[in-house]
């Protein structure tokens, strides 16, 4: 870990505490595959694997999505992506 190799390189033992804003729901894929092994899962089974494993409710900006309507529609490549963003701001 980054706190480990902090405290080789410098000899600092003092007592830490590490606190972290990361939510697992925010990437429920790659989370689940870290902490099961279970790989190809979609976004929303790993939701709901995610929240049985951890006991954790999937926040309420999360739940629902799967049936929430589509929004947004439009898709950019990469590499238009800042020229779709001034567009849509009007720049």
């Amino acid at each position: 870990s980054v706190y480990k190799k902090y405290q080789s390189a410098t000899g600092d033992v003092t007592k830490t505490v590490i606190a972290s804003t990361a939510s697992p729901y925010k990437f429920p894929v790659v989370a689940v595959e870290a902490v099961t092994g279970k790989a190809g899962l979609t976004d929303f089974e790993a939701l709901a694997q995610l929240h049985e494993i951890s006991g954790v409710a999937v926040p309420p900006a999360v739940d629902g999505l799967e049936i929430a309507p589509i929004r947004h529609k439009t898709t950019v490549a990469a590499a238009d992506m800042q020229a779709a963003v001034e567009a849509y701001l009007g720049l």
